[in-house]
């Protein structure tokens, strides 16, 4: 009776112990595992911690050594650089001239530029260019016209004014903001051209995007110190702006060759106001300048050019200009000159597009070149048709010019079809 007691007790006790055993290896894996675990998120802790402090060791030692080691890491240098280019292509055809007067040809351009950020307030800018120089020889087969017949640019303002031959640079300067009390003077110091920097419009001076004659773009009566001859042209010019709003502006500037940069130059001033009215953009610039550069004919006088100019965001879409400019000497073969026009922007559905028409007037100095009429007059139009986003532009123009070169050509008038290509980036 007791073995059998006995025998009854350790069988449910060898029971019990093999039920027993499957829970508590569960426990013990699961109390493994939480052990592993925790012991990896210390180990991922340590890690973070390590590397956090190695950053900061590697941080501090870059910035306690110098300029070079950021620059070795690359310290955001590309974002100090400012890369434009464009390519420009342009084809210009006389028409209506008898048999054997009729041409055409066809000129590309190719810029690139580059701005570097030296410093804050001081930049280095230099602009390269590449031209076929496929304009009309003295613009055209016949001779120049009026507009072109001081600078040798007239009907294509594309006509390059710096040396022939390969790429070329066409601006290469220092630009500074010199620090004035509260205010700033900016100077440009370098290879520059006072043809994009005086007496520039809102709406007609860019060859590349607006007009093509050069009268909308520089005024034929100011005998500007770079020409189509290619002269090289060292420039020294300051501008201030004032005012609350900053919205006048004074430039001051001197101009010549190299050499004695100091002997026989050209020193130019202009009075810039912007502002609004009703609302919309307006400018308006008032030009002076002493030239002895260019030698006045039978005089040892210096000649004073001079110019005015003013244009206006009439409307919405609807941009309007006038330049006038004139001299005082026997030098320029264009004592006087003026153009008029406007822009209408939005076309239809296109909403870039433009339309451009101008009208212009050069008056001959008649002591200085002989032509049967004395006042030549242009009108231009053309249609900018913006493709890709505007980045791809196509425009196609009509030049009328009445009496070209005073009256020295075989007709009494010329018409010049031309169309154009520009790529900006």
């Amino acid at each position: 009776m007791n073995r059998k007691n006995t025998a009854r007790w350790l069988g449910l006790f060898a029971a019990g112990l093999i039920w027993a055993l499957p829970a508590q290896a569960n426990d013990d894996e699961a109390s493994l595992r939480k052990e592993l675990d925790e012991l990896k998120t210390q180990i991922d802790s340590l890690k973070e911690n390590r590397t956090q402090r190695l950053d900061q060791e590697i941080e501090g030692y870059l910035e306690s050594n110098g300029e070079w080691t950021k620059s070795a890491q690359g310290e955001d240098a590309n974002s100090r650089i400012t890369i434009t280019a464009g390519i420009f292509a342009l084809s210009q055809n006389i028409v209506g001239q008898e048999s054997g007067l009729n041409a055409s040809v066809v000129n590309g351009q190719a810029e690139i530029g580059f701005n570097f950020n030296v410093a804050e307030g001081l930049d280095i800018v230099t602009t390269l260019f590449a031209n076929t120089q496929g304009h009309f020889p003295s613009e055209n087969p016949q001779g120049a016209t009026l507009a072109g017949s001081f600078d040798g640019i007239g009907v294509d303002s594309s006509v390059n004014v710096r040396p022939q031959g390969g790429v070329q640079i066409l601006e290469a300067f220092i630009r500074y903001a010199i620090p004035a009390g509260n205010a700033t003077i900016n100077m440009e110091m370098g290879l520059i051209d006072p043809r994009t920097r005086f007496l520039t419009s809102a709406f007609s001076d860019d060859y590349r995007t607006s007009f093509l004659h050069n009268e909308f773009v520089d005024p034929s009566a100011i005998s500007w110190t770079s020409s189509a001859a290619g002269n090289n042209v060292l420039g020294l010019l300051f501008t201030y702006a004032f005012g609350q709003n900053k919205n006048f502006i004074l430039s001051a500037g001197g101009f010549n060759g190299p050499g004695e940069w100091f002997n026989e130059m050209q020193l130019y001033v202009q009075f810039h106001w912007k502002g609004e009215i009703s609302g919309r953009a307006m400018n308006l610039k008032l030009l002076g300048v002493i030239d002895n550069f260019y030698t006045p004919n039978g005089s040892d006088d210096d000649d004073v050019n001079w110019g005015f100019e003013w244009d206006w965001m009439a409307s919405d879409k609807i941009g309007v200009w006038v330049i006038i400019s004139g001299n005082t000497e026997n030098t320029n073969t264009v004592e006087f000159s003026w153009s008029v026009g406007m822009i209408y922007t939005g076309i239809g559905s296109r909403a870039d597009d433009q339309f451009g028409v101008g009208v212009g007037s050069m008056k001959a100095n008649t002591d200085v070149i002989s032509v049967p009429e004395d006042t030549e007059y242009v009108v231009e139009a053309f249609y900018k048709y913006m493709a890709a986003g505007g980045k791809f532009q196509i425009s196609p123009s009509v030049q009328f010019i009445s009496d070209p070169g005073g009256g020295t050509f075989d007709k009494s008038s010329i018409w010049l079809l031309s169309i154009r290509f520009y790529v900006p980036f």
